[in-house]
């Protein structure tokens, strides 16, 4: 899946009516899923991010927009 669909999913969650509990549950299967699809390494790696710096960018933000 391409970089835009997961920045898309993104934008649904975030503009959803749904409420704090339920965007967090669907943030963090975004996460697993970018995880997956990118290959996203669980410990930091600063030369893997400035490979990919969209991905770890839209990765962060995600994980900033959680309200655990």
């Amino acid at each position: 899946m391409a970089l835009e669909l997961y920045k898309q999913r993104y934008e649904d969650i975030i503009h959803s009516d749904l409420i704090d509990r339920q965007k967090d549950l669907k943030l963090v299967q975004l996460m697993m899923d970018m995880e997956s699809a990118f290959s996203i390494p669980m410990i930091k790696n600063e030369a893997w991010n400035e490979g990919n710096k969209d991905v770890i960018q839209l990765f962060q933000q995600v994980s900033n927009s959680r309200k655990l």
